[in-house]
Parts: structure tokens; sequence; C-alpha cells
């Protein structure tokens, strides 16, 4: 076994040696290490694009918008309740979190002589905009961050470029109000005391600020009030462990915990759907590069059959002649997929630069994308790219070796 193993080596070193092979050996070998490193490149780019969009996307609407975990209070009693305000000072120091803060949430409509616009106003502490998990995720901003007093407002850009509004403009806001039989709306003067982007248009559209104490008055009939916790961690497993520690140390006070997954099911459903519609497109392609190496193989065995005889006639069996063409196929395809992955993380890793020169052409799709993401690279997901086109190509060069059992040696050397 051992003489035949050695054997089939050196026969495939005979069969992927460039400077004893002809052209057309060399061109089809050559063909089948570019097939594979190109179709490997599209699929590297999809992955560290994907995983750095849905990372970056997930993190802006965590600290921008949900936090990781919510606490909400249901009962009324509020001697048997733990007040909200407690919780929140209390979870400041809790394991695992950046910041802990009370949050006044309600619907609201934005006037200014453009128009109008209805979008999620959050009433947040005023230094809440300055913290650094915040600031990593604003992008650009103009005026202050700092929500001052009552009359502060800080919308994004998008909102701002759709009324037509600039720094320190006046506008009307108005809130539902419950307060009396007949429902009304609630109408303030506030100023518009900075203007954001956090990069990514969709979460712009609902970006807006205002001071808690102004959220407290504002939305104490029609809005919704809890405990934003923000976790140094962005992995699910660390916020439902957060959640389950947090339901057990306030077990009995009457509160409901939601994370970060369950209030945005829909959007990160979303993201997972698209990352594997993505993986099972350039799969396809993987698949479509193993058949073009199953052509090049029944090319280098009509280019070969001199060999193969010679081979035959020294007494190799069908399966040493197999083995050696598998080899040496499999060698070539192996390099020319783990080139394909070194271009891929080279590309992948500069990627902003060019997302940034995209973004500049005008297109208006790429709004709904982000022009900066973390470059995040999974050697897991590495190994399972080099694992699948290697069995990809296993099976592609199998089918076509059949054939050399039909190679007869006599007919070869007497032609």
């Amino acid at each position: 076994m051992r003489n035949n193993l050695q054997s089939s080596i050196y026969w495939a070193k005979k069969i992927v040696s460039l400077t004893s092979s002809s052209k057309q050996r060399k061109k089809h070998m050559a063909g089948t290490f570019f097939i594979m490193a190109f179709s490997v490149v599209p699929l590297m780019l999809v992955i560290i694009l994907t995983n750095g969009m849905t990372e970056g996307i997930t993190r802006k609407y965590i600290n921008l918008q949900t936090g990781n975990v919510q606490i909400r209070k249901y009962q009324t009693d509020e001697n048997d309740e733990v007040p909200l305000a407690l919780i929140a000072e209390q979870l400041s120091d809790f394991k695992g979190a950046s910041s802990s803060n009370i949050v006044y949430e309600g619907y609201g409509v934005i006037y200014s002589r453009s128009g109008s616009y209805t979008t999620m106003i959050r009433g947040v502490p005023q230094g809440f905009l300055k913290t650094p998990e915040i600031e990593e995720e604003i992008i650009s901003f103009q005026g202050s961050l700092e929500l001052v007093n009552d009359k502060s407002i800080v919308i994004s850009s998008a909102i701002a470029e759709n009324l037509s509004l600039n720094l320190h403009d006046k506008v009307a806001m108005a809130v539902v109000d419950y307060s009396e039989e007949t429902t009304f709306f609630k109408p303030v003067i506030m100023e518009i005391s900075g203007i954001i982007s956090s990069g990514y248009n969709t979460l712009d559209n609902i970006l807006v600020f205002i001071n808690g104490s102004a959220a407290e008055s504002l939305f104490k009939t029609s809005g919704d009030t809890y405990v934003s916790v923000r976790l140094s961690s962005l992995k699910l497993t660390d916020t439902w462990e957060a959640a389950s520690e947090i339901k057990e140390l306030y077990a009995g006070e009457g509160i409901s915990i939601s994370t970060w997954d369950t209030i945005n099911a829909s959007l990160f459903r979303n993201f997972a759907e698209t990352k594997n519609i993505l993986y099972v497109v350039m799969g396809l392609i993987i698949v479509i590069a193993g058949v073009n190496v199953s052509s090049s193989c029944i090319m280098l065995i009509q280019e070969n059959y001199t060999s193969i005889g010679i081979m035959k006639a020294l007494g190799a069996f069908n399966s040493d002649v197999r083995r050696a063409f598998l080899i040496a196929l499999m060698t070539v395809s192996l390099v020319g997929t783990i080139a394909g992955v070194a271009i891929g993380l080279i590309i992948g890793s500069n990627l902003n630069p060019i997302l940034a020169a995209i973004s500049k052409t005008g297109i208006a799709a790429v709004d709904f994308y982000l022009i900066q993401i973390p470059i995040i690279i999974d050697y897991r997901q590495i190994l399972l790219v080099i694992l699948f086109t290697v069995i990809v190509t296993f099976f592609a060069v199998t089918i076509p070796l059949r054939r050399l059992k039909n190679i007869s040696p006599l007919r070869i050397i007497t032609s």
C-alpha cells in the first residue's frame, strides 16, 4: 500500500509539474487554480461584509435605540415595587453593564415650516449622548450632544433634511395626551441643539432625543418608561445571561424584562435570512467552479493517455492512477482555494475605503447600508469555506476519474 501511494504521489508530481507539461496541460492546471481562487474571493467578501454589516447595525440599534436589556414595571402599587430610578441606579454597577438609564419613549409629531414628521421620541439623561459607547456610533454631529434643558432636542440629519431644519431652529413638537376624557395633542416649542448621523439611514429616520425630565412630563399619560441596560458585550448569550440574572435579582418586584433580539426580532430575522441567501448563492458559485474543475479533469485525462498507459503497463492499478490524478487536482485546487482566501482577506480588510468610495457615487441603495463597518474575521468560517471547497472539488474530480478503468494500456502503447 505504501509503495502504491508513493507511486501515485510520484505520478501526481509529474501531472502538476509545469516544467515537463505541455502547454495545454499547463493551461488546464492554471485554469483549475484560478477557477478555485476567484470562486472563493467573493464568498470571503460576502462573509466579511455580512458579518461586519450585521455587527455594525446591531451595535447601533443597541446603543442608540434599545439597549441590550429593557426592564419595565407591570404592577401599579408603588409600595410593593422597587422604583425604576432605583433599579437604574443599582444596575449601573451590574456585572458587564456599560450603562443603565431610565428612558421615556413615545410617538410624537415634529412640525416645521416645510412640513411635519411623525417619529419615536426618546427622553434620556442629559449626558446620555456623550457616553463613549454612544459617541462611537455617531459618525458626525453639529452643535452639542448635551441636552442642557427641557427645550433642547437632538435630531438626526435625515429628519433635519426632511423638514429643512438647521441648528438652533425652533420647532413645534406634539405628543398625544390621554390625561383628559378626550384625547388631544400636547404641543411644545423646542430648539434644535444638535444634529447627528449614525451612518445608517433606516436608524436615522427614528433618532430624536430630548431631555429626560421634559419627556417624563410629556409622556406621563401616553408613553413608555423603562430602564435600558447596555452591556459591554454584544453576544446574544451574554444578553440572555444578564437578563436571567436581573430577573432573579428582582424576582417578585413586578417587573418584565425584554432583550434586544426580541425587541428587534423582525429586523434581525431579516439579517439572518439575507445572510443565508447570500451564503447559498456563493455556495452555488463554488459548485459551478467544481463543475469547471471536473471539465479540466477530463481534459487532463485525455492529455495524459500515454502516461496513464505507462503507469498501467508498469503494474499500476486503476485505483493508483485515480489516486495520482486526485492528488494532483486536489493539490492545485487547495492551493487555489487558499490563495482565494488570502486575496479575499486582503480585500475584505480594506472594505471601509471601498464602501466610502461607493457611497460617493450617489447610488441611492447605499443609504440603506453602513459605509463603515467593523472588520470581523471569523476563522471558523474560513475553515468551513476551505472544507466545503475541498469536498466539492473532491466529488467534482472523482466522477470523471471513473473513466480511467476504460483506458487500455495495450491500445495506447501500440497506437
